[in-house]
């Protein structure tokens, strides 16, 4: 696969409603990180007690939002790791970037970022390092609408998965630049969505979170290319997983996109 290649399309003009679905998209990038704060699989490198202890303790307050509760134990924590444990160090400077991200607190962001970026080079953490990429490219759209910047970043991450074997990683990096490609109404990210869902199909164990991510990519590549009525149909087919799976955390994109979707057959 070749990412980067001349027709990313970064000079097209936006699409109509980019604004208000990067606002949507931006929200589930952050979200997205939490994906991957499940229990580290076999054939993660380099992943020490310390993190996983911490990645443990730390899903459930990120994965339901509770931004006060990581911030109340991880930053005394981070305190006491500083100089000491790179692996804990990396990962709880990660967490709290994340954490303030969601509360927009962007010079938080800047500093917990810039702490975490030369301990990149003194891990083997390859989960940290797909965090670091994940925030960093959300970040990249978020704050500064940086389009290219953020596509470097996820494709990095998914560099990083892919040589790592973590798949779930790679499927949020795929998902991730699909969504960019949405945005920016170029309907060449169809391969990366395409992608996505090979890479959930071919799982050793079903999981309904990365499936559902490479369905809602398919349904915007199919968007993107006027195969609207397929795009809505592959909502619904989403709708149902969210429903059966309590990811609720999805609702504002697939509502977002069936509305963009519906005003593109004029059914506003």
């Amino acid at each position: 696969m070749k990412f980067g290649d001349k027709e990313s399309g970064f000079a097209k003009p936006l699409k109509r409603l980019t604004q208000r679905v990067a606002e949507a998209l931006t929200a589930v990038f952050m979200l997205l990180n939490a994906v991957m704060c499940s229990a580290p699989s076999d054939s993660e490198k380099g992943v020490s007690d310390s993190t996983q202890k911490l990645r443990q303790e730390m899903f459930k307050p990120l994965h339901e939002g509770k931004m006060d509760v990581v911030f109340h134990e991880l930053r005394p924590y981070y305190d006491s790791v500083r100089g000491i444990d790179d692996n804990a160090q990396l990962l709880a400077a990660l967490y709290l970037a994340e954490a303030y991200a969601m509360r927009e607190d962007a010079d938080s962001v800047k500093y917990f970022m810039d702490a975490a970026t030369p301990l990149l080079q003194r891990t083997d953490d390859s989960f940290s390092k797909i965090l670091y990429y994940n925030i960093k490219g959300a970040w990249s759209l978020k704050h500064n609408l940086d389009y290219p910047g953020s596509l470097a970043a996820y494709y990095e991450g998914y560099r990083t998965a892919r040589e790592a074997g973590n798949v779930r990683g790679m499927n949020t990096m795929l998902a991730s630049i699909t969504y960019i490609y949405y945005v920016l109404g170029n309907p060449h990210g169809m391969e990366y969505a395409l992608e996505a869902k090979t890479v959930a199909d071919t799982m050793s164990a079903p999981d309904p979170i990365p499936h559902t991510h490479a369905l809602v990519a398919m349904a915007l590549m199919e968007a993107s290319n006027g195969r609207h009525r397929e795009a809505l149909s592959t909502l619904n087919t989403v709708d149902s997983l969210i429903s059966a799976n309590n990811l609720n955390q999805l609702t504002t994109l697939v509502s977002t996109v069936r509305g963009d979707v519906l005003t593109n057959l004029d059914k506003p």
